[in-house]
């Protein structure tokens, strides 16, 4: 599918590519910055080659402003086709330090790695035993003096402890990581986290939220106050995932509990009911986000439509323009013509009209 963005520049999107845009998440600890999901190599060059994405000198592939421009289209086209193209995307407590946030993030994304908890170096009979190979293969095959089998002896033991040594702390981290995401439950809210229903509302949600941050308005500071503008949508967004959350969890405890009598059955009314209030209250919220985004699309619309038209006239200006250097040259032709027809109407007179030398008698 084609999509056109600001400047009339257009792109062409297929429906991982609108997944991947639709899904970025910002980078952690700067909001500003936009990360497309996925690892497929073939999708990350059309990204860059259109423009959408590029390379940090760190390798991490982010989006550029048209990326980001391209990103809020996305997530009305995901929209557009249907809930399950995107399910959402894991909603951090705005309230958390910098720190915090970064290490949750991380460690929802990223399960611990296997083996990690081994954490020990090689066994010291494992590295004996590849630098006695190395000294015999130094000795007997490559016939080596005594300071370079030490250090191929050395080598040999270095490249056995070295990377299993950068694996245990590589997982010690990532065990730190997974503590103290441990230790901040009730922080985070993931849509596997809800139920269908609460998922569709979450997803609303996000959608609004990400259509007013990655518009051009907001890009350009032009939504009152930026900084202000995010933190309120972050506590918004949060607002709503938790309120959800609760929703999920009060109706899979009602599931579960039995209703053998008249009283039972009319508290279970009360608590289905209240839960329902709960539920229309948060949906109302969502619908004020999507209020605010409709506006602000818009606005933007507005604004392009307004570009468009002036850009518009400016051709039509530029072809009158043209249009009256067509009509001189037109002329300049048209009296060439004329000029010639007068010359060959007179040459066509001098040859009739003239008879010419006459023969003497």
């Amino acid at each position: 599918m084609e999509i056109v963005l600001s400047g009339g520049r257009r792109v062409v999107l297929g429906p991982a590519a609108v997944e991947a845009l639709a899904s970025a998440e910002p980078f952690p600890g700067n909001p500003d910055v936009w990360c497309p999901q996925g690892d497929n190599a073939a999708l990350n060059a059309s990204l860059i080659s259109q423009g959408l994405a590029e390379r940090t000198s760190e390798g991490l592939l982010v989006l550029t402003p048209r990326g980001v421009e391209a990103r809020g289209r996305a997530r009305r086209l995901a929209s557009a086709l249907g809930p399950g193209t995107s399910s959402g995307r894991v909603v951090i407590d705005p309230h958390l330090g910098e720190k915090e946030a970064k290490a949750l993030r991380r460690s929802l994304e990223r399960p611990v790695s296997a083996g990690a908890d081994e954490g020990a170096l090689v066994p010291a009979a494992r590295v004996l035993y590849g630098m006695m190979f190395a000294v015999f293969a130094g000795i007997v095959i490559l016939d080596l003096p005594v300071l370079a089998n030490l250090l191929l002896a050395a080598a040999a033991a270095l490249a056995l402890v070295l990377p299993q040594g950068l694996a245990a702390r590589r997982g010690r981290r990532e065990r730190a990581e997974a503590l103290l995401a441990e230790s901040l439950t009730g922080h985070h809210v993931s849509p596997e986290m809800l139920d269908e229903d609460c998922r569709g509302l979450l997803r609303r949600a996000q959608g609004a939220v990400d259509a007013v941050l990655s518009s051009s308005l907001h890009e350009e500071g032009l939504l009152l106050d930026s900084v202000r503008n995010r933190v309120v949508l972050a506590d918004a967004e949060w607002s709503v995932a938790e309120g959800l959350l609760r929703q999920t969890r009060e109706r899979e405890r009602m599931a579960g509990l039995p209703t053998p009598g008249e009283l039972s059955r009319r508290a279970s009314d009360r608590a289905l009911a209240a839960l329902d209030r709960d539920l229309g209250r948060i949906a109302e919220r969502v619908r004020l986000l999507e209020e605010y985004a409709d506006r602000v699309r818009a606005a933007e619309d507005e604004r392009q439509d307004r570009a468009s038209a002036r850009e518009f006239d400016a051709i039509a200006e530029r072809a009158a323009v043209e249009g009256a250097a067509h009509r001189q040259q037109e002329e300049a032709l048209a009296s060439l013509v004329r000029a010639q027809e007068t010359a060959l109407r007179v040459a066509e007179f001098d040859v009739s009209g003239d008879p010419g030398p006459q023969p003497s008698p």
